[in-house]
């Protein structure tokens, strides 16, 4: 591994955390501006994050690559941006239909239930039974 890579690796962490940051602190903050603010702090910082991590090639961490489009898909939908948010959860369930077919699901289940739920509404729509 080389120390690019590393180093690489290491800010795409940080950025990401920063943005998780972000995000917990909109959901605990009081006034709409405030909750903006930083919801759209991290989605900038979610999107760095992913594409630093694209730039340096460090495409194999599907399990990042996850986190980091859900939690986008997630301000997003907390932002009202259904568009916005619709791509992010369609490329999750992409990527986990993807997953499915190659034979990965197994071994990854524990950290894809997550996942999974936030994109079910892509896969089944609710249904109301008949007035009787």
């Amino acid at each position: 591994v080389k120390r690019s890579d590393i180093g690489a690796l290491v800010s795409c962490m940080i950025i990401f955390n920063f943005a998780l940051a972000c995000q917990l602190s909109a959901s605990s903050s009081a006034g709409e501006e405030v909750v903006i603010a930083n919801l759209n702090k991290a989605i900038k910082l979610y999107q760095l994050s992913f594409n630093l991590q694209r730039n340096a090639n460090m495409d194999g961490n599907v399990l990042f690559s996850l986190a980091v489009v859900n939690n986008l898909g997630i301000c997003h939908r907390q932002l009202h941006n259904q568009e916005d948010s619709g791509k992010c959860f369609e490329y999750v369930l992409s990527t986990l239909m993807f997953l499915t077919d190659c034979g990965e699901v197994s071994e990854l289940y524990k950290y894809l239930d997550g996942f999974f739920f936030n994109v079910a509404h892509l896969i089944s729509q609710p249904t109301v039974a008949p007035a009787a």
